[in-house]
């Protein structure tokens, strides 16, 4: 999707945001009112907070990743993280008879995403992995 910002006149002074924009305007805003809440100890106003909301969940809809790359797969939600079928590198680890580091080197052929500090993987990716590994020896 082309990031563009359009100006529309004939409805005001007001813009047209699309793609990774929004991405990027969601951070500066989200930056905005840490930064506003952290240094001046301030409570953003309601009508802020609820542009941040939307304009988050405009990102969101654009289907990008954090990063802004249209080919990298978006980050599942928390629900979906929080599913039986994700299990971490050291059950990974243990499935495969690797250490958590060797897990961790190969989590992003896995499909594995991040979750705060640590890697999160699908269990079927796992099993898969480890048959691959047994057809090929």
């Amino acid at each position: 999707m082309k990031a563009t910002v359009e100006r529309l006149d004939e409805a005001g002074p007001s813009l047209l945001l699309r793609g990774p924009v929004l991405a990027d305007l969601n951070w500066l805003v989200t930056l905005g009112l840490q930064s506003a809440r952290q240094r001046d100890g301030l409570t953003p106003p309601a009508r802020l907070l609820e542009l941040q909301r939307l304009i988050a969940g405009a990102a969101r809809d654009t289907r990008m990743s954090p990063s802004g790359q249209a080919d990298v797969p978006s980050l599942p939600d928390s629900s979906e993280l929080l599913a039986d079928d994700w299990i971490s590198t050291s059950e990974a680890a243990a499935m495969t008879g690797r250490s958590q580091r060797q897990v961790r080197r190969i989590a992003p052929d896995l499909g594995a995403v991040r979750r705060g500090q640590a890697w999160v993987v699908r269990r079927s990716a796992v099993e898969a992995h480890i048959a691959n590994q047994e057809r090929t020896r």
